[in-house]
């Protein structure tokens, strides 16, 4: 990895190659099981992030996580609160002059795999890394680089916000709307056209074939494509093909199992055979409405998983029989447009941030090697902010 130029429109003698002990002090992070854990906001960060939270700190803000060990060996996490980092990864304890933001996105830009100690699973040792090469710009230079990075980072973060606050008032308008006098406990079986499992893909890279959605799609209520994959179209059935309003909800895996999520996108698309399809019937049910009672009976679903551990299973028949609590016709009919307003506004700050993300990883790696000047990039980052 060799950098060089300058994003100031300098010579190339202002980033300055050096090693990678040169930019940061790395340690591992720290022991914390989670039946140790304790109610409160901390996160808690491990390789792949933030999994959980604690009330105890351990590192202060802002702060670079670096993923030590599994499949996330080698990403790097952005830390702006206080945190708990785990034994499953590294942290910076000393930024040695360097600017934060900047570090963290340098490090998420390091190929780690060459540097994997590991036997059974990927493993990242602080010591074998101290010595990779790298440029590295005056510190101003990478105040300025981040803060435009950042600023994209940071609008991301508000439609975040956004989405999971409109996804909030509408679980709250759901709940309060079954206080009508009307709603009854019903079986997810009684009012579907299909409870059913996805197919078991056959993979390709031809970018012409079918999306496939798995598992680690399903997050916070919500389907990210970021980890789908692609399968042969002509092997898929029409049951199989997703349609608008469909509930998904992951059904094997330990810490997966029982996510739900609503499908609302306008595109062909399918789900594995780890992944369960519930579909309503529009004759019986308003399907957004029963979306919705889907998701809020997300924590009853997540602990119907039955078998061994790591062979956790939740069988179809089982979503079937969920008796779900449903607002009378008139209530549904009353809250629908409220549920549409809500989800558009949450759909409409997702779209938003997925374009910033875009142009973010379009400019960072001209930022970073210098072909980009900063005030160029300021001038495009103001017209998408």
């Amino acid at each position: 990895m060799r950098w060089c130029g300058s994003s100031w429109g300098g010579s190339v003698t202002e980033w300055r190659e050096t090693t990678l002990d040169q930019l940061v002090k790395l340690q591992r992070g720290h022991d914390l099981p989670t039946s140790q854990r304790r109610a409160g906001s901390v996160p808690v960060m491990g390789a792949a992030g933030q999994s959980g939270t604690h009330d105890t700190e351990m590192a202060k803000a802002p702060g670079v996580v670096l993923g030590r060990a599994g499949a996330s060996m080698g990403k790097a996490t952005y830390c702006d609160v206080d945190f708990w980092p785990l034994n499953t990864a590294l942290y910076v304890t000393d930024f040695q002059g360097n600017d934060p933001r900047f570090t963290y996105y340098l490090l998420d830009r390091i190929d780690f795999s060459g540097y994997n100690s590991g036997a059974a699973q990927p493993m990242l040792n602080r010591n074998y890394i101290t010595q990779i090469p790298i440029s590295l710009p005056e510190p101003a230079e990478q105040r300025a680089i981040s803060a435009v990075a950042g600023s994209l980072d940071d609008k991301i973060a508000v439609n975040e916000r956004i989405a999971a606050a409109a996804r909030e008032l509408g679980l709250a308008l759901y709940s309060q709307s079954l206080y009508d006098g009307d709603s009854a406990e019903v079986a997810v079986e009684s009012f579907t056209t299909a409870v059913t499992r996805g197919i078991a893909p056959k993979y390709t890279d031809s970018s012409d074939e079918l999306t496939v959605l798995n598992q680690k799609c399903i997050r916070d209520g919500r389907v990210t494509l970021e980890p789908a994959r692609l399968t042969l179209r002509e092997k898929v059935k029409a049951p199989k093909l997703l349609q608008r309003n469909d509930v998904l909800v992951n059904s094997t895996g330990v810490g997966t199992l029982g996510r739900v999520a609503r499908w609302t996108l306008d595109m062909d698309a399918t789900v594995d055979s780890h992944i369960t399809i519930v579909r309503f019937n529009e004759d019986k049910v308003d399907p957004v409405c029963a979306g919705f009672a889907m998701l809020r009976a997300q924590p009853e679903i997540e602990a119907m998983g039955e078998g061994s551990t790591g062979q956790t299973e939740l069988r179809r028949s089982q979503v079937g029989e969920l008796e779900l609590t449903l607002p009378g016709s008139a209530g549904q009919k009353e809250l629908r447009p409220k549920l549409d307003a809500l989800e558009e506004r949450a759909d409409q700050a997702l779209r938003e941030s997925l374009a910033l993300a875009d142009l973010r990883d379009t400019l960072l790696p001209q930022l970073m090697s210098g072909s980009l000047r900063v005030r160029d990039a300021e001038k495009i980052v103001e017209d998408a902010v």
